[in-house]
This record gives C-alpha cells, sequence and structure tokens, in this order.
C-alpha cells in the first residue's frame, strides 16, 4: 500500500487552501489505515481542483480499497501529466502503484451489434454498440447484456484478464416476426324453417 505523505504537496497548478485540507485529511485517514473513511474527502478534493495530486491521491486510495477502475482512471489522469512537480517527485512509487492497478483492471472489446444496442456490465448500463474503445473493467468474471429493440436479449459470463483484452462477439437474434392473420370471413345465415 502506497501513502504519499502531505508535506510535500507542491504541485505545477497550485491548490486551494480548502482543497490542500481535503487532501491533508484524505492522508490522514490513509495513514491511520482509514481506506475507505479516505475516499470521502480525496473525492470532495478532486472535485473542487482536478489536479495530477488529487487525482493521484484519489487513486491511491481507490486503490486501497479494491476499486481498482476507479483508480485505473484517476491514476491515468494524474500519470498524464509528467511534468507536474508532484508527479515528478513521486513517479516510481505511482508507477509501482499503477502496475498493482493494471493487473487488476482489464479491457473488454465487444464486436457486433446492431448499431445502438445497449450494453449493460453486472447489471449496470455501460455503454451502446458500437463501443468508441473497449471498457475497462474490473478483473475476473462480468456478466455482459446487450438488449436491442426487436431483438433477443445477449447475456454472456466473461472473463476479464487483468492487463489484457478480452474480444467478445455480439449477435442479437432477432425476434419471430408476428405472420399477420387475415380475418375469416363470417359463415353466411342459413335460413331458418319455421
Amino acid at each position: 500500500m502506497v501513502v504519499l505523505a502531505a508535506p510535500a504537496m507542491a504541485s505545477a497548478q497550485a491548490l486551494d487552501p480548502r482543497v490542500e485540507a481535503l487532501v491533508r485529511e484524505g492522508i490522514a485517514h490513509r495513514v491511520a489505515g482509514r481506506d475507505e473513511a479516505a475516499i470521502a474527502p480525496l473525492e470532495a478534493a478532486y472535485a473542487a481542483q482536478r489536479a495530477p495530486v488529487t487525482a493521484g491521491q484519489l487513486a491511491l486510495a481507490c486503490q486501497a480499497v479494491g476499486r481498482w477502475t476507479d483508480a485505473d482512471r484517476y491514476m491515468r489522469e494524474a500519470l498524464a501529466s509528467p511534468d507536474d512537480d508532484w508527479v515528478r517527485r513521486h513517479r516510481r512509487e505511482l508507477d509501482e502503484a499503477y502496475a498493482i492497478v493494471r493487473r487488476n483492471v482489464g479491457d473488454l472489446e465487444l464486436r457486433g451489434g446492431p448499431v445502438g444496442a445497449q450494453v449493460s456490465i453486472d447489471g449496470v448500463a455501460s455503454a451502446q454498440l458500437p463501443l468508441g474503445a473497449p471498457l475497462r473493467l474490473r478483473a475476473g468474471v462480468a456478466t455482459v447484456e446487450v438488449r436491442a429493440a426487436g431483438h433477443f436479449p445477449f447475456t454472456r459470463q466473461v472473463t476479464i484478464l487483468g492487463g489484457e483484452l478480452t474480444r467478445e462477439p455480439v449477435s442479437l437474434t432477432p425476434l419471430p416476426r408476428e405472420v399477420p392473420t387475415t380475418p375469416t370471413p363470417p359463415l353466411p345465415r342459413l335460413a331458418s324453417r319455421v
């Protein structure tokens, strides 16, 4: 577990004092072993000021509690600023932490259609087909469901391997068309005998 202490907070992007206080609060929770409690102040710091240090600290906290896809997203954002003072000073630790994160996150590429079909991962709406890029998912087994009007739903268990790309073909079967029925003409009335 990596905890980057607060004293070296300086960043190419100066932090608002309230944001810096939130980051320090999050770090204090982490140092005390309360990683879950660190998330809220670090999320608030990141929401108030997106900077490499807020993204990086939030990534480390997410990693500590096993929120791998969040850790991946925030760490990539922090590392996208290699010239930032905070990132430069902590590059080795960030790279080591990110190596662990990458082993716990993989990519899922869905190929097929129909266009506009809704993709859900583990019951959460995630995208529409065609995907612009592979989905970043936690390593392990995921339930992939694809739905489109006029088609049977497609559901499959897919194993996502950490650090790897998984490709899955998607083919939805159209629902059978209703056969139009022609109305049966009424039977002629028979004359009654009286």
